[in-house]
């Protein structure tokens, strides 16, 4: 079982805290489900090459995707395998969504409030899942490619994978079922 574990979060209170946290419980929900596992075993993730033979993006196989994400060895800010450590912050300002986000060896991961404020629960939990799936070193082409193979790679298609399982997979107990 993977275990999300919240270590920092500055900036969030009140509505967007809670926010936050069904988030949460969402991507550990959705990320420890066989259908999870499952959707990522049998898609066929987009790598990009280079023109002259060669790859820019290591092309993993989709188990050994899944077994990264399981372990999460790559990603400096976690504490042990099989948990998601996040170290969040809201940010404000015009130029807060410039953030980099995406930086394979920082632990900090970014959203501007606005955006937040704009993005369900289900939305926030893909945009964090994208986001740390960068830290684990997974990348994916700047701009749109055609056939909208960007959103083949590993932080898109996985990120909408929580997105897409969040109401088909249901809280095991009554407890988890009351928040």
């Amino acid at each position: 079982m993977i275990q999300i574990i919240l270590r920092k979060s500055l900036g969030y209170e009140g509505h967007n805290l809670d926010k936050l946290e069904k988030a949460l419980e969402i991507m550990e929900r959705v990320v420890n489900s066989e259908l999870f596992q499952n959707k990522i075993l049998y898609y066929e993730f987009h790598y990009r090459k280079k023109l002259f033979g060669g790859a820019i993006d290591f092309p993993y196989t989709s188990s050994q995707v899944l077994e990264i994400i399981e372990n999460a060895v790559n990603y400096p800010g976690n504490t042990a395998p099989h948990t998601i450590d996040l170290y969040l912050e809201l940010l404000h300002g015009k130029n807060s969504r410039l953030a980099n986000n995406g930086q394979h060896r920082e632990k900090e991961i970014y959203i501007d409030k606005a955006q937040f404020e704009q993005m369900t629960s289900k939305q926030i939990a893909n945009y964090l899942f994208h986001e740390w799936l960068h830290k684990l070193g997974f990348q994916h082409a700047r701009y749109n490619l055609p056939f909208n193979k960007r959103n083949q790679s590993v932080p898109y298609a996985v990120g909408y994978f929580i997105e897409e399982l969040a109401d088909r997979v249901k809280p095991s107990s009554p407890a988890e079922k009351s928040n």
